[in-house]
């Protein structure tokens, strides 16, 4: 009876293994093809990430040899697993890549209206300009008053 059941759980966690790995390659390779639009660059990524973390941990725990070995394969293992949870949160919106942008661009603005520059902002054209520096000097670098990216 031992032997049936530790044969089923083996048996569950391979598939739960492979299942667990075929979602987050979806979500890898479809983060990537809608980040460059390109299905060659996505399918590279999702072996380099994907395919990449199983060899280093494969590496990690077989072929080895010595400790500077197995701490270079840890390192790049951790290295892809960190890629794809990352693009795996992304990709199902757990992680906004957006906010830090936009807070940055907030600050900017603020910044730039209380030094009695110009706050940035959208001149019409679609792209947010913040402000770089907003004193006499600017004026050197080609602007009036003010540096907007």
């Amino acid at each position: 009876m031992k032997d049936l059941s530790k044969s089923a759980l083996n048996i569950i966690g391979i598939l739960f293994a492979g299942l667990l790995l075929s979602y987050t390659g979806y979500q890898t390779f479809s983060l990537l093809l809608e980040v460059s639009g390109s299905p060659l660059i996505a399918a590279i990524g999702l072996i380099m990430f994907e395919v990449g973390m199983l060899y280093w941990w494969q590496v990690f725990r077989n072929s080895a040899e010595g400790l500077m070995q197995m701490a270079l394969s840890f390192l790049v293992f951790i290295a892809c697993l960190t890629f794809v949870v990352m693009a795996t949160a992304l990709k199902l919106g757990a992680v906004d890549a957006g906010a830090g942008v936009a807070a940055g661009q907030r600050e900017l603005g603020a910044c730039g209206q209380a030094t009695g520059g110009h706050a940035g902002g959208d001149d019409g054209d679609g792209f947010v300009e913040p402000v770089l520096a907003a004193d006499g000097r600017a004026g050197a670098l080609g602007g009036g008053g003010h540096v907007s990216l």
